[in-house]
């Protein structure tokens, strides 16, 4: 069968029914998390469950591009993105007042250490520091030079106002819409 890649490759051309509004999220050959168009190659492909849905490129009605998370178990908002290019699933926290790294991801992300910072979390107050992350992305949108703190009992990444605040951020249902700044 010599003609099999050539086929393959025509093939893949051609348009696949039931992807034209969706976008794949996908591991590219470096490793780092892509968003794309078209299905993800299967020696490239990671898998993982999440709650997030980001929209085709084209902007919806005129208010430019936005991320979509769907409410997930609990009524929580889950969002994949990258941290200086690490990729993390965060939980939407309009509560918070920063953006909340905890402590193992902070050293992986080498987040220099700034002031100390009270935090008061579920069980209590915690002493953590604050930091700088210098690229946070959601989807298509990249956000720069974003004041966070670091919280050493943290369960895992809180998207809170220090980025939300220089959002526009509509919830409708079951829905939370977060529009790039204009």
């Amino acid at each position: 069968m010599k003609n099999t890649p050539a086929l393959l490759f025509i093939a893949l051309l051609l348009p696949m029914p039931g992807f034209a509004d969706t976008v794949f999220k996908c591991m590219n050959r470096e490793g780092a998390l892509v968003y794309q168009d078209s299905p993800c190659e299967q020696a490239t492909v990671n898998q993982w469950h999440t709650n997030a849905y980001v929209p085709p490129p084209e902007k919806p009605k005129g208010e430019g591009y936005y991320v979509s998370a769907k409410k997930g178990d609990g009524g929580v908002y889950r969002l994949d993105g990258e941290i200086n290019g690490v990729a993390v699933n965060m939980v939407i926290d309009t509560g918070a007042a920063f953006l909340s790294i905890p402590s193992q991801m902070a050293e992986q992300l080498k987040l220099k250490k700034g002031k100390p910072h009270s935090l008061m979390s579920a069980n209590g107050p915690v002493s953590g520091y604050e930091t700088t992350v210098k690229s946070l992305k959601l989807g298509r949108m990249v956000i720069s030079n974003i004041p966070a703190v670091v919280s050493p009992n943290a369960a895992g990444v809180l998207l809170g106002q220090s980025v939300l605040g220089s959002l526009k951020v509509e919830q409708a249902k079951d829905e939370l819409r977060l529009y790039a700044p204009q």
